[in-house]
């Protein structure tokens, strides 16, 4: 049986758990020898903005993660890729330039994204605080050993878009955690649901379409402005992205996933508006060499012909077609929680190129073996979790919030894997990171729903309620 006496006191809990979550960070990210992401090509449409590129240019590109960067205003180029990301990284960037200096080194921008994702941790450990000491160590510590795992934290020291949308979805659940269990909800609670929430749906436009999850749920709490706000942010988002950017994503799902998965590729082809000239693309992604989709205006003539509306038309058609290829993913790319082709040490510490670490994984490694032994076991887990989600909130009103909440979570990851899966063909283990991250959420609700259980029938006993603690 377990009581209050066999666990610290509440203060001396939160403080325990907040302080390995600080130190498992800080040993990644901050402390020499530190870690991070090399770069795949994508951290230009950030650093470049602000004059910055690396020493060598993109010769680490893969091979090592780059912790320095220097100013020089000839480095200046602005993507049209929009991201709150951009936002996040100009804070660190825009002070040391300020200050004088000429070469910006990564931690800075590490260590705020680091400051946001304690604070999503002490949000999540302040609302624990309702519940028993048992209760909170459990799922804090859960909690902890999932996200401070390397597949996380090392998007930390990097420019990738993906750092905001995971700090930004982080931070939105215990945020909505908090407004579910207030009557009314407090302003400022909203405010900062909110401001999590545009982190997330303005990170990547593929982020954006989910923006009417966090906007049902302010309106369900009787909120009308604020969801307006992230709406018209997830509108804003979408129809401000140029054509170019999705033009590529789209090239590389026809050729590599539409048409070697049709019976008739040629009539994939035709079938999604293109025609006998694009045959030769079969199996090849946009990226590859000699490929026209270095033209502007080749790209202008393909997406005249093509869209992402005739591309998801296709799938609609084609069901069977389109399990096949999300089972081809959930096989070959979810057990990739880690970018096994981007490095996560720098030249200048003797490792050989690409090489990844082994340490704080031990999540991410379990995760991948469970992949690897039963791919499909994740099938049967969401089915669970969305089936037990609609029992609980039509039979167990004390529970309807947060297992609401849950629901909106599940739904999202199955949303995200789909469209991961069936409209990008580029990088598709690194594009499931956010339905990796929302996998883990449902896996720390269910956790908690356990162990809910288990004080209401009395497996575990509750220990006496510190009158100091809310009710």
């Amino acid at each position: 049986m377990i009581g209050k006496d066999s666990f610290l006191k509440p203060a001396w809990q939160e403080a325990l758990l907040l302080g390995l979550c600080i130190a498992a960070c800080s040993f990644q990210i901050l402390i020499h020898p530190y870690i991070g992401l090399a770069n795949n090509g994508d951290f230009a449409k950030v650093f470049a903005r602000f004059a910055m590129a690396p020493p060598d240019g993109k010769a680490s590109n893969f091979n090592y993660f780059v912790s320095d960067y220097r100013f020089d205003p000839k480095y200046r180029w602005k993507s049209e890729v929009q991201s709150s990301e951009n936002v996040v990284a100009a804070i660190p960037i825009l002070t040391a330039k300020s200050l004088g200096a000429r070469v910006f080194n990564i931690r800075w921008l590490g260590a705020l994204h680091m400051l946001l994702f304690l604070g999503a941790y002490y949000a999540l450990l302040l609302y624990l605080r309702r519940y028993e000491p048992a209760f909170q160590l459990a799922i804090g510590g859960l909690s902890l050993w999932i996200f401070t795992d390397v597949a996380y934290v090392a998007y930390f020291n990097s420019f990738f878009s993906d750092a905001a949308a995971l700090l930004g979805l982080l931070l939105m659940v215990p945020l909505a955690l908090h407004l579910a269990a207030q009557v009314p909800p407090r302003a400022p609670i909203v405010w900062l649901f909110t401001a999590a929430a545009l982190l997330f749906i303005t990170s990547k436009t593929q982020h954006a379409l989910w923006g009417i999850f966090p906007a049902a749920f302010l309106f369900w709490r009787r909120r009308l402005i604020a969801p307006i706000v992230l709406l018209a942010a997830a509108a804003y988002v979408v129809l401000s992205t140029s054509w170019i950017y999705p033009a590529y994503p789209l090239f590389t799902a026809i050729f590599t996933k539409v048409a070697p998965n049709a019976p008739s590729p040629q009539a994939a082809v035709r079938e999604v508006g293109l025609g006998e000239p694009e045959y030769q693309f079969i199996g090849k992604q946009a990226y590859a060499p000699g490929l026209p989709t270095i033209d502007v205006g080749w790209l202008r003539y393909f997406t005249g012909k093509t869209s992402y509306g005739k591309l998801l038309r296709y799938w609609l058609r084609h069901p069977n077609e389109a399990g096949h290829v999300m089972c081809g993913d959930l096989a070959n790319f979810a057990p990739n929680m880690r970018q096994l082709n981007l490095s996560n040490f720098r030249r200048e510490d003797g490792h050989p190129p690409m090489q990844v670490t082994t340490h704080f994984a031990t999540w991410s490694r379990l995760r991948d073996r469970l992949y690897r032994r039963w791919p499909f076991f994740i099938v049967g887990w969401y089915g669970l979790v969305i089936a037990a989600a609609c029992i609980i909130l039509v039979r167990d009103r004390s529970q309807r919030a947060n297992t609401a909440i849950c629901l909106g979570v599940a739904i999202m990851a199955v949303l995200e894997f789909v469209f991961a899966s069936l409209t990008d063909a580029n990088e598709t283990d690194r594009h499931l990171l956010i339905f990796h991250a929302l996998t883990e959420m449902t896996i720390c609700f269910t956790a908690a729903l356990s162990l809910t259980v288990a004080l209401r029938f009395g497996i575990l006993r509750r220990g006496p309620r510190d009158p100091a603690r809310p009710a």
